[in-house]
């Protein structure tokens, strides 16, 4: 078996012949599905609980106007990206939700990732990090790890805001559905510029790329360009 093949040699969406089909319903209903769900809701409760302490917090939506997603082949990725920051006079907690669709041929196979991620100041504008991501690509693989990173925000002028961002993996896995569990790197590189055309409100663009390559060299990467609104608070 490879990367991409189903089990009892069904095919895969990536054959273009047909998605793979899961035998045991109890699998579709529970299991990842249900461990993300309980994730998501811990992680919104943990920013809710810690924005009473927080200066400010700064929340946005980015559109993924053009994206690729690049795995035995490359193919159109579309979809969006949620996110929420929460600063304090010392650290950061940040929250992002990317869910996504890939256009293969006939078929539509989702995308969804999370990403939690602490850092604390060490210079003005300057975080280092530690950052959980998990993700899931439909019917082929997930993927987990834990990235150390440094984010970087600088004010251009009072309207004009310069993010960027740079993490590499500590530890990560990737999982394929119908061929084991394998050890991965992971490589995220973001950037992103913010025009605030009124005093909390902005209009933003970005560029963003993940990649995720295990140890038989066997890669997914993402990447594309992203527009978005910000609102602070």
């Amino acid at each position: 078996m490879f990367p991409g093949q189903c089990i009892n040699n069904a095919p895969s969406v990536y054959n273009n012949t047909g998605p793979c089909l899961f035998h045991d319903p109890i699998f579709i209903l529970g299991g990842e599905s249900m461990k993300k769900l309980v994730t998501l809701f811990l992680v919104c409760l943990m920013c809710l609980t810690f924005s009473a302490s927080s200066l400010a917090a700064t929340i946005y939506w980015d559109f993924i106007a053009d994206g690729e997603l690049d795995y035995l082949g490359e193919e159109d990725l579309s979809g969006h990206i949620i996110g929420i920051d929460f600063p304090t006079n010392n650290y950061k907690i940040s929250f992002e939700y990317l869910s996504g669709s890939v256009d293969i041929g006939p078929f539509d196979v989702d995308l969804n990732q999370i990403e939690l991620k602490g850092g604390y100041r060490v210079a003005n504008g300057l975080y280092v990090n530690l950052a959980m991501i998990d993700g899931e690509l439909e019917d082929e693989a997930s993927y987990d790890g834990v990235m150390l990173g440094l984010d970087l925000a600088t004010k251009l002028s009072k309207e004009l805001l310069l993010e960027g961002s740079v993490a590499m993996s500590l530890t990560g896995s990737m999982d394929y559905d119908y061929y084991g569990e394998l050890d991965a790197d992971f490589l995220s590189l973001k950037g992103k510029c913010t025009y605030f055309f009124a005093n909390n409100l902005g209009a933003s663009i970005g560029y963003r790329k993940t990649i995720i390559e295990d140890e038989d060299d066997y890669e997914i990467t993402t990447s594309g360009m992203t527009l978005g609104v910000t609102y602070s608070f």
